[in-house]
């Protein structure tokens, strides 16, 4: 996958990742909808007319930052993932805690990284008769990416016969949704004040695996 945007200073030639920079910054204190373009060039210390040049809306500023944040959190996942030392279905729990602590470490993030206006945004770019930027399309590949590396975990658990034989996308699809909503339970519910996250959804995704283990490993 490729790098998220590092935090530093702005310098001539790098616009654009300065302006994405800032935009997760003000996402990450004030959330999607409390500033403007305008304050999103104030910040980056550019001319009020400098994020046109990158971003010809702010649907646009908004699908890179939900960009950004779906390379972070693929980010982590590649580092729990490369922990060599774990067995398929070991990784795949894992991968599915950091995915949450990723929603609980990062919440205003993660929910621009799912902006129900982001996604209706770019149906009607589709259908605008001039040529769509590709940040959305980007976008759409980044998140595939994420998404891919529970297909691999789930595909190397049935190489070893320790998950279900099925179509590996499918089972995955379980895995995230299963992720993707307790981490909105976690952060959007305050479920978190009343009881320890962590413990919760290892128990859960622990409930979870047992569902998708092969017969004969769940016979042991």
């Amino acid at each position: 996958m490729n790098e998220p945007v590092e935090e530093k200073p702005y310098h001539h030639g790098d616009l654009e990742n300065a302006l994405i920079a800032a935009a997760v910054d003000l996402v990450e204190k004030r959330g999607t909808a409390a500033w403007s373009v305008r304050e999103l060039a104030r910040v980056a210390e550019v001319s009020p007319a400098a994020p046109r040049y990158h971003f010809r809306n702010r649907h646009e500023i908004a699908a890179a930052v939900a960009e950004e944040g779906f390379l972070r959190l693929g980010a982590k996942l590649d580092r729990i993932i490369g922990q060599t030392t774990l067995e398929p279905v070991e990784k795949l729990v894992s991968a599915c805690l950091a995915y949450v602590r990723f929603a609980i470490d990062n919440p205003r993030l993660y929910r621009a990284m799912y902006a129900p206006g982001l996604y209706e945004s770019m149906e009607q770019t589709g259908s605008e008769p001039e040529s769509p930027s590709d940040r959305f399309a980007r976008l759409l590949r980044i998140k595939a990416e994420v998404f891919d590396l529970f297909v691999g975990l789930i595909r190397d658990g049935q190489k070893d016969g320790q998950l279900r034989p099925g179509t590996s996308s499918d089972l995955a699809r379980v895995a995230t949704s299963l992720a993707h909503g307790l981490a909105h339970e976690f952060i959007d519910e305050q479920l978190g004040a009343r009881i320890s996250r962590h413990k919760h959804a290892r128990e859960v995704f622990t409930l979870m695996l047992s569902g998708l283990q092969a017969r004969d490993t769940r016979a042991r």
